[in-house]
Formats: structure tokens, C-alpha cells, sequence
């Protein structure tokens, strides 16, 4: 619904993905690297390993073939998201049955929290969108090996791995200690631990090329990228920080208030019962928040990915309580009805009723200035949404008011050179 691109991280994902277009062995978010861009900050510098190189790729074949139009950039996130109902479904009715599958499916599609990533409008958006998916994919090849023992299967969770680290990072690995989880008294041990060691290969032979690429061709980068990832266990990033409670809070605004009573329950059945394919449930949720819990660095977009195993979680414990034969008809109903209208009040909440008329504002204002800013070589200064402008236009642009230095440098090369007086963009000048 919006025909602009989010500030957070939207902007960035997309400027990248539309210069992939011309190379996609070369992420870059400075195209040109005119000024300063031995920076190695993630927001202004020139080859940008900030994210793996998936969900950009994706995005990028989406603009070469669609055009550079908003939704667009959307789209492959869009259609994950979609297919990833799919899997809920599908997940959800092997485990369970098809009803559980079925609520799930529905749970996930009115989620206000996914349709705001799927749509860009809040920070992680499409990597996250698409780290949910490919974990998911895996989860469901492992659920699909149990079910027929078809060794093919196998060797598509390890591919599906090796996509989500493509699309984030390690954690996806998460999958091979649930695949051996469910194999419990079903295999041998010595069975799991070598389909574990052909699932681990397979993800690494479609992973690894991309990391001993970049570690080659962009060793300072790569090698600034990877202790950056370190650095999230270990330091408070980019001032995203909580206590080490703020992933158990942020399921409650992220879902509903009463996600927690299906945890309890299935906590509460898997102590008594030691159901695996319940604690295969709990595995998917509980090792990721814990793991994120204890991270300096925290943000909401993290755990997407154990947001499937939690409407499945829900749904089946919907499905046990409306089961139970001592409880009223109508008590039955009415917490039926609090689980599937409290979600969807958080929907409508979070899809229709924010205000990003701010950022409508700035790109229509920097519309009014689009004859200047798609002339050849030019370079603008202190423009606040400096990404935007060099996703729309041919610009060069910075946040930014250059040194006399600077100045003569660009001139000495022939650049044009302008600035907005101020941050409302309604004055655009020409440096002389």
C-alpha cells in the first residue's frame, strides 16, 4: 500500500539490490565511491556485506525484470511469506492434523507483525522474511523425511540450511539438532548422526562459495562483517539493546497476550509426556529466544523464525482445549473467539492505523527536485534521505555538507554539485 521505501532497513536493502543489477558479484551501496568511503559503517560505505546476499539477489532479479517501482522490491518477500503459509499448513498437519494446520495457516496470515516485514515498514524486513522461510523449508523437508524415508529429503534440508545462512547467518543450523530430535527412537543413533553429517555438508557446499568469495575478493569487508556478527553476542550495536527479557515481552506484542498460555501447556506436556514431536515444537521456540536472550544486540525481527512453530503451538492447544470433554460449550467458544480476535485486533493495529506520512512526505519533496537529481554526475549534499534519492534518481547523495577539499575534488572531476538549504528539500542549490 505505500509508494515509497521504508527508512528502516528497506532503503538500504533496496539501493543495494538495484546496483546488484549491473553486477551481482559486487554488493555495493555507493555504486560510485566518490567521498570518504573507506567507511566501513554499513550506512555509508561502498561494497556492502552488511547482509548475506540472497533476499538482495532476489530483490534485485525482481527490478531487472519488473521494473524499479516499490512493490517490486516487495514482491519476493511477498511471495515467500505467502509459500510459507503453505508450510504452516503442511507442518502443522503432520504433526498434528489438518485442523491444527489449518488455524495455524490462518494465525500466521492475519499476523500484523509479519505483513509490516513483508512490506518493508519496519527494520530487518525482507532478510528476515526470507530467513523465516528457508529455516521453515528445512523443518518441513525434516518432517517430510520422517513421514516416507526418502533420503532425498535429507539432502534438501541441508540446501535449505545453506539458503538461510545465504539469507542471515549460523542459527539456521538450529534445523540439525531438531532433525535429530525427532529421529529419537525412530533411528539409529549412529543413522542420525550420519544423516546430521550429509545435512551440515549439503549446507555448507551452498553456503561456503559465497563466504570464501567475499573473504577473497573483499578481505577487509568480509573479515569487518564477520566480527560484526561476533559483536552482536557481545556488544550493544547501533543502541539496540533490552533486558534479557525482551524477547519473552516482545511475543506478546508481536503475537498476542495470550501467547503464553499455549507455551505453558506445551511446556507443561512435554515435562509430563516427553512427546517429541511437542518438544520438536518447543525446541523451535525456546533455543532461539534463549540464544537471542543473552545477545548484547537485540532486535524484534530476530526470532521471526520460530513464529510458525508458535500458531502451531497455539492451534494445537486450541484443538486439545476444545477437545477436553469437562469444560462448557460456551467457555470453549469464548476463548476460541479472544485467540482469533485479539490477533486480529494486533493487525489491524499494526497494518492500518500507523501514520508514515513523514516518509510520504520526504520522497514527494524530493520528487519536486527529480529534473536535477537524474542529471548526469551530480552529487547532493546534506540530504537527509541520501539512500532514497539514489534509489530514485542517478544521483550521488549525502547526509551531509562537504569540506572546501571536497568540494574542489568533485569540481577538479567535473561533477555538479548541490545541497538543500534545509531538510525539507524545498531548496535545492547549486555549490559554485
Amino acid at each position: 500500500m505505500d509508494d515509497y521505501i521504508h527508512p528502516w532497513d528497506e532503503r538500504y536493502h533496496a539501493l543495494v539490490a538495484k546496483n546488484l543489477m549491473s553486477d551481482f558479484s559486487e554488493p555495493t551501496l555507493y555504486k560510485y565511491p566518490l567521498l570518504n568511503h573507506e567507511n566501513i559503517d554499513w550506512r555509508y560505505c561502498h561494497i556492502w556485506l552488511h547482509k548475506q546476499p540472497l533476499p538482495l539477489w532476489s530483490i534485485s532479479a525482481s527490478l531487472y525484470v519488473f521494473g524499479l517501482d516499490d512493490f517490486f522490491v516487495r514482491l519476493p518477500s511477498l511471495l515467500l511469506s505467502t509459500l510459507s503459509l503453505l508450510l504452516t499448513f503442511l507442518i502443522g498437519k503432520n504433526l498434528f492434523n489438518d485442523k491444527v494446520g489449518l488455524l495455524a495457516c490462518f494465525f500466521q496470515a492475519i499476523n500484523g507483525f509479519i505483513i509490516e516485514l513483508t512490506s518493508g515498514r519496519i527494520a530487518t524486513d525482507h532478510v528476515d522474511v526470507f530467513y523465516m522461510f528457508f529455516i521453515q523449508l528445512a523443518i518441513w523437508f525434516v518432517v517430510k523425511f520422517y513421514k516416507s524415508r526418502n533420503l532425498f529429503f535429507i539432502v534438501l534440508t541441508g540446501v535449505s540450511i545453506g539458503l538461510a545462512v545465504l539469507c542471515k547467518w549460523l542459527p539456521a543450523l538450529m534445523v540439525i539438532p531438531m532433525f535429530m530430535l525427532l529421529g529419537k527412537n525412530v533411528l539409529e543413533k549412529k543413522v542420525i548422526f550420519k544423516y546430521a553429517i550429509i545435512i551440515f555438508s549439503c549446507c555448507f557446499l551452498v553456503c561456503l562459495p559465497w563466504q570464501l568469495f567475499i573473504a577473497f575478493y573483499y578481505p577487509t569487508q568480509s573479515a569487518m562483517e564477520q566480527l560484526n556478527n561476533f559483536l552482536h553476542l557481545t556488544t550493544v550495536l547501533d543502541g539496540q539493546t533490552g533486558s534479557v527479557f525482551y524477547y519473552l515481552n516482545k511475543i506478546r506484542i508481536n503475537y498476542h497476550d495470550l501467547v503464553y498460555i499455549p507455551l505453558i501447556w506445551i511446556i507443561y506436556k512435554c515435562i509430563k509426556h516427553k512427546n517429541k514431536e511437542k518438544l520438536f515444537l518447543l525446541f523451535w521456540v525456546a533455543v532461539p529466544i534463549i540464544f537471542f536472550s543473552f545477545s548484547k544486540t537485540k532486535m524484534q525481527g530476530y526470532i521471526l523464525f520460530i513464529a510458525p512453530a508458535l500458531f502451531i503451538i497455539t492451534s494445537a492447544f486450541l484443538y486439545f482445549f476444545y477437545k477436553l470433554q469437562h469444560i462448557k460449550l460456551y467457555i470453549k467458544n469464548v476463548v476460541l473467539l479472544l485467540f482469533i480476535l485479539l490477533p486480529f485486533v494486533y493487525c489491524i493495529d499494526r497494518v492500518f492505523i500507523k501514520n508514515y506520512d513523514s516518509s510520504r512526505i520526504a520522497i514527494l519533496n524530493l520528487k519536486k527536485n527529480k529534473i536535477v537529481l537524474n542529471q548526469s554526475k551530480t552529487v547532493v549534499f546534506n540530504c537527509n534521505n541520501y539512500i532514497e534519492a539514489m534509489y530514485y534518481y542517478n544521483c550521488v547523495a549525502y547526509d551531509f555538507m562537504p569540506s572546501l577539499q571536497q568540494i574542489q575534488q568533485l569540481k577538479d572531476k567535473k561533477y555538479n554539485l548541490y545541497y538543500f538549504e534545509n531538510r525539507r528539500y524545498d531548496k535545492l542549490k547549486k555549490i559554485n
